[in-house]
């Protein structure tokens, strides 16, 4: 990993036998910044998501997605350019956000999966400007905890071996 700032981009032909090819794309982005566990499952999980929901809005044309990767301050971002179907994805993002899990028999399988999206990830926006949906993780918010928690740590080490010391 280069810094505190990595940027990607992947674009691929909008075709199932392509999803190895995000897989691959998510892989070695998660271990340039060392996410395994949960965090991994979850970025994978939506991704992949997202790209079936693609294939089943698009129209029969050969299309091709687009996926943007950026780490800022605030986490990790994935954004996804849907042209050919970024309507049909902000309406379901929206539809998501005001229908209940349990209305399982009322909602179609992609409304399903977009509802997935947004629990597996910490923020869903919509982007009509770039018709693009963008997936953001707050691993940072973790990693501070940790650090945070570590420093306390050491203090306490530090402050019981000067204390000992001292006597």
């Amino acid at each position: 990993m280069m810094g505190n700032v990595l940027q990607r981009y992947l674009r691929l032909d909008a075709d199932e036998g392509n999803m190895h090819q995000l897989e691959g794309f998510i892989e070695t982005i998660c271990d340039d910044f060392h996410i395994y566990d949960a965090y991994y499952g979850n970025i994978l999980a939506s991704s992949a998501l997202i790209f079936e929901i693609y294939l089943n809005l698009k129209s029969g044309e050969p299309s091709s997605l687009s996926v943007y990767f950026s780490s800022k301050p605030k986490g990790l971002y994935f954004t996804v350019k849907l042209e050919q179907c970024f309507l049909d994805m902000a309406l379901l993002h929206e539809k998501a956000g005001v229908t209940k899990i349990d209305d399982a028999d009322d909602v179609s399988v992609d409304l399903h999966k977009m509802q997935m999206i947004r629990l597996l990830t910490d923020e869903v926006n919509i982007m009509p400007e770039e018709q693009a949906i963008e997936m953001v993780y707050f691993i940072t918010g973790v990693n501070e905890m940790l650090t945070q928690q570590r420093i306390e740590l050491l203090e306490k080490y530090y402050h019981k071996m000067t204390v000992t010391k001292k006597v």
